[in-house]
């Protein structure tokens, strides 16, 4: 088991969500970030960011930590030849292979007790080009001894 720390536990889901794939086999992601990005080398792109946590002791030797992420996904419409329909669906099919990746391994491995997937929303967005966008929440509930 790794230590768990806000680093290692985004190592864990980056590389979840790195390893997706589709029915062929072929990676869902062309970029998966764990900083925010401007521009992305390909689409769809994710990005894990870690947007807090809480705590509270267990017992006298043992405290529970939830580590809260999100994982921001971004599929654009233009310059990769991308239209409308091909982004919303390759959208639907990201947020449901991340979903059912977290129904599968909801302990990431038994590296941590959970994961929640607690919220998730799509956008769409119009500005310099066109995006479809997608936010998972992600809690990540640990056990640390702290004697």
């Amino acid at each position: 088991m790794t230590s768990k720390t806000i680093a290692s536990i985004q190592t864990l889901i980056s590389n979840k969500i790195s390893a997706l794939a589709d029915v062929d086999s072929n990676l869902l992601f062309k970029v998966v970030a764990n900083k925010g990005e401007g521009n992305f080398d390909g689409y769809p792109a994710a990005v894990i960011m870690p947007t807090g946590g809480v705590g509270k002791v267990a017992d006298t030797a043992v405290n529970e930590r939830i580590f809260t992420f999100q994982i921001l996904c971004y599929q654009e419409q233009t310059e990769q030849g991308m239209n409308k329909a091909g982004a919303t669906e390759r959208m639907t099919e990201i947020c449901d292979a991340i979903i059912n990746a977290f129904d599968i391994d909801p302990d990431l491995g038994r590296e941590v007790m959970k994961i929640e997937v607690v919220d998730y929303s799509f956008d769409f967005k119009q500005v310099t080009g066109t995006w479809n966008f997608a936010t998972f929440t992600i809690n990540a509930f640990v056990l640390v001894q702290h004697y």
